[in-house]
């Protein structure tokens, strides 16, 4: 299984993939100051909730606006993996141009929308998330992303 980990300003999503479908998932507070052993209690709790456990998670990918927490996460994928995770930032290739000034500034989050919302709707598409702030971003017939 999958444990896809999208850490915003506010909140943190978790969700649990099986087999490319979306098996459960979990709203927790983003805490920059957890550690990874604090994380591992939490999800592990979370999963074990559900009928999982940490042992059933094979790969991590971690999409964050949030350094603190991304060093974490990733030490925790580490320890129950024992792999690093696929971590959503510059230089990970996604597939989709960037038509953006300066394509890092983008932040994860919103190439990850963008990438989602063109595979599942084609383009042209707008995303529209109404995290912590509301963004809003475009992606073009040719699944490029221009920026919002």
């Amino acid at each position: 299984m999958i444990l896809a980990i999208d850490v915003g300003n506010t909140q943190t999503v978790i969700g649990l993939v099986d087999a490319g479908v979306l098996d459960d998932h979990w709203r927790i507070h983003s805490n920059p100051l957890l550690t990874a052993d604090e994380l591992r209690i939490k999800i592990g709790a979370l999963l074990s909730a559900a009928g999982h456990g940490l042992d059933h998670v094979e790969h991590v990918v971690i999409s964050s606006v949030v350094p603190a927490l991304t060093a974490a996460y990733e030490e925790l994928t580490i320890k129950i993996t024992g792999e690093s995770p696929m971590t959503v930032g510059p230089g990970l290739k996604t597939g989709m141009a960037i038509k953006y000034g300066n394509p890092h500034e983008v932040g994860a989050d919103r190439i990850v929308n963008g990438v989602a919302a063109f595979e599942q709707h084609g383009g042209p598409v707008v995303i529209v998330d109404f995290g912590t702030a509301t963004t809003i971003d475009v992606v073009d017939a040719s699944g490029a992303y221009l920026g919002g």
